[in-house]
């Protein structure tokens, strides 16, 4: 996990127990297990306990993208207002 903008997302899979450590090692090697073993199997309840992670996950990053782009917005507009003025008292002299 990428904590670069917030660690939440890494806590939402690993706040440190070992179940968490436990259902992340599945989510990590189902792709390649599930494609390449013939016997690979998940229990229904890790199925579900990891669905409603991922689908928790979906949501953070959509609440955490929307929010930085709000902020960039701002950022923007701030600047934008800063670059009008300026452009008005070089113009103005």
């Amino acid at each position: 996990m990428c904590d670069s903008f917030s660690p939440a997302p890494s806590k939402l899979f690993l706040s440190g127990s070992e179940e968490d450590k436990r259902l992340f090692d599945i989510m990590g090697k189902s792709y390649s297990a599930a494609r390449y073993k013939d016997d690979f199997k998940v229990e229904q309840a890790d199925a579900e306990q990891i669905f409603t992670r991922v689908s928790t996950f979906l949501k953070l990053t959509e609440i955490m993208c929307v929010d930085k782009i709000k902020s960039l917005a701002k950022v923007a507009e701030t600047n934008l207002c800063k670059a009008e003025n300026l452009a008005k008292f070089i113009t103005n002299k």
